[in-house]
C-alpha cells in the first residue's frame, strides 16, 4: 500500500524551483539614436534599447572618440601618408623611392612604376620601367619630356625620379612601385608645387621728375648769379647813344654815357 505525499513532502528539483524575484530599478531611458548615426550599426542599436546595460556610457564614448579617426583615416586620402616636398613652380625635384631590400644581383627583372594618384580616375603614368629600359608608351600627356630615372642608388635599394619644371597642377601624391626577385616594395611622397609668385613689371629707366626741378632750379639760379655778378656789360648796348664830352677841369675828351632824353627827363 503506497502511501500518498502531500504537496508539502513533494520533492522539486533544484532546476525546477522558481527563481526569487529581483527587484528591477528603472533606469533613466537612453536618448534616441539620430537616424543618421555611424556610430552603431542598426543591430546594435535594436541590441541597447532591450538591454541598456550591454552598451555601458564608457564604450559609448570610446566610439564617440574612435570613429572621427576612423573617418578621418577614409577621407584623409593618399595625401595623408608619405614624406611631403614643397617645391616652387619651375624647380625641378627629385623624388626618391626607396625599397625594403637591395633588389637582387640580377636587375633584368627589375620593375619600377611611378603613378600620380588621382581621385576618382585612379591615377596618371608618370614612368615606367621594365626589361632593362624606360617604358613610356603609357606616360601621361602632361609628363612627357619631363621625366627622368637615376638608378645610381638602385644597389642600395633607391630608384629616384627626377621631374622638370613642376607646375601646380603636379602637385599630389605620387606612389612608387620596386619589384624584382626579390619581392616588391611601395612608397608614398606627397608632393605640393606653390604657384609662382607675381612679379611687379620693372619701372622705366627715365631721369625721376623731382631731378628734373632740382637741375632747372640750379640753371635759373647760375643765369641770375652770373648777371647779378658781371651786371651792365651783359646788358646789350644797342639804343643807348654815346656821345663826347669835356669833363669839368679836363684838357682831354673822355668818352661819357649820354642817355636818351626820355632817361635825362626822368632823372631831372
Amino acid at each position: 500500500m503506497s502511501r500518498g505525499r502531500g504537496p508539502e513532502q513533494s520533492e522539486v528539483s533544484p532546476l525546477q524551483r522558481p527563481a526569487p524575484a529581483l527587484s528591477v530599478v528603472p533606469s533613466s531611458p537612453l536618448p534616441p539614436a539620430p537616424s543618421h548615426s555611424l556610430l552603431l550599426p542598426p543591430d546594435a542599436l535594436r541590441v541597447r534599447k532591450d538591454h541598456p546595460r550591454l552598451v555601458s556610457p564608457p564604450a559609448k564614448m570610446l566610439w564617440l572618440l574612435w570613429c572621427p579617426v576612423l573617418l578621418g583615416r577614409v577621407t584623409a586620402g593618399p595625401d595623408s601618408d608619405g614624406p611631403q616636398l614643397q617645391p616652387r613652380a619651375g624647380q625641378d625635384v627629385t623624388l626618391e623611392c626607396r625599397a625594403r631590400a637591395p633588389p637582387g644581383p640580377d636587375l633584368h627583372h627589375l620593375r619600377v612604376h611611378w603613378h600620380l594618384l588621382r581621385e576618382p580616375a585612379g591615377g596618371s603614368v608618370v614612368h615606367s620601367y621594365y626589361a632593362g629600359a624606360d617604358q613610356l608608351g603609357d606616360q601621361a600627356e602632361e609628363f612627357r619630356g619631363r621625366t627622368r630615372l637615376l638608378l645610381q642608388g638602385i644597389r642600395q635599394g633607391v630608384a629616384a625620379l627626377t621631374l622638370a619644371s613642376v607646375r601646380p597642377s603636379d602637385s599630389g601624391t605620387y606612389r612608387c612601385y620596386i619589384m624584382d626577385s626579390q619581392g616588391d616594395s611601395t612608397m608614398d611622397i606627397v608632393l605640393r608645387v606653390a604657384a609662382p609668385e607675381a612679379q611687379m613689371p620693372a619701372p622705366e629707366q627715365r631721369f625721376p621728375g623731382w631731378a628734373m626741378a632740382v637741375v632747372t632750379l640750379a640753371l635759373v639760379t647760375l643765369v641770375c648769379a652770373v648777371l647779378i655778378h658781371w651786371g651792365l656789360p651783359l646788358i646789350p648796348a644797342e639804343g643807348l647813344p654815346v656821345g663826347w664830352r669835356r669833363a669839368p677841369g679836363s684838357q682831354d675828351s673822355l668818352p661819357v654815357r649820354t642817355d636818351s632824353p626820355e632817361v635825362e627827363m626822368a632823372e631831372h
